[in-house]
Parts: structure tokens; sequence; C-alpha cells
């Protein structure tokens, strides 16, 4: 279980550091439209 979660912190962290730019556009995006489903 501790690999596991080692494992998935690290891609996030990887990830997280390979997009800056894009993965917060893309973040915002995604909030957006969880937000407007929600809402409707």
């Amino acid at each position: 279980m501790r690999d596991a979660a080692r494992i998935s912190a690290e891609i996030l962290a990887a990830a997280h550091s390979n997009r800056t730019t894009l993965g917060r556009a893309e973040v915002r995006a995604v909030t957006r439209l969880r937000d407007r489903r929600r809402r409707v």
C-alpha cells in the first residue's frame, strides 16, 4: 500500500512539475466543467 502511494505521489508530482502552465489551464477547465455540471 505504501509503495503504491509513493508511486502515485511521484507520478502526480512529476506530471504537475512537467505541466505547470498547461496543467493549471487543464485543471481550471475541468473544474469549470464540473461546476457547471453540478449547478445543472
